[in-house]
């Protein structure tokens, strides 16, 4: 499997023509930065339903929440996670879940 770097690579060089202007680097930034944007929105209370044009919708789904908290509370029990990490990640999801179902009311 190519990895992501290398992807990106070969598209650069199959596409330098059509960006003359854009360094590796630059486009690298390009590529990287909605995944990020993806990832930091994602990761916050406000947790938003996100679309891409071209990729569609992007929301946690209500069913993950459980799993979520499950692998979570596991964590804590092994002591890889503090009380308080687990305490914020719960606040996060109860905040997530609490919109969702505010929204489904009329």
């Amino acid at each position: 499997m190519i990895s992501n770097k290398d992807c990106l690579k070969e598209f650069f060089k199959k596409n330098k023509e059509r960006f003359p202007d854009v360094s590796l680097k630059q486009m690298t930034e390009i590529m990287e930065m909605t995944w990020k944007y993806l990832k930091d929105n994602m990761s916050s209370k406000e947790a938003p339903v996100i679309r891409f044009k071209e990729f569609g919708e992007f929301k946690i789904r209500s069913k993950s929440f459980d799993d979520r908290v499950k692998k979570k509370k596991e964590k804590l029990e092994k002591g890889l996670i503090t009380k308080e990490y687990y305490s914020d990640f719960i606040d996060v999801i109860e905040t997530i879940k609490a919109r969702r179902e505010a929204e489904k009311k009329p």
